[in-house]
């Protein structure tokens, strides 16, 4: 599953404050997301996300595999 939309620009002042948080909500194996997903719900062994910092805003993307019958409570 992968879920994205429209992130920021490397050049966003706010830059360092952005990376600190995505390595805590998503980026790091012991971030909330994969917290959440993994450990609470059991949907799944890994999930992830990631800005992919352009001159202009690129995407920003969580993703992860579950079983088909969790996708729902998953986005959720």
């Amino acid at each position: 599953m992968l879920i994205g939309q429209i992130g920021t620009a490397r050049s966003n002042p706010d830059y360092l404050a952005i990376e600190l948080m995505n390595m805590l909500r998503g980026r790091m194996f012991s971030s909330r997301i994969n917290h959440n997903l993994r450990e609470v719900h059991g949907y799944t062994y890994g999930a992830s996300s990631q800005f992919a910092y352009r001159r202009y805003p690129g995407p920003f993307t969580i993703s992860t595999a579950v079983r088909t019958d969790a996708t729902v409570d998953a986005v959720n």
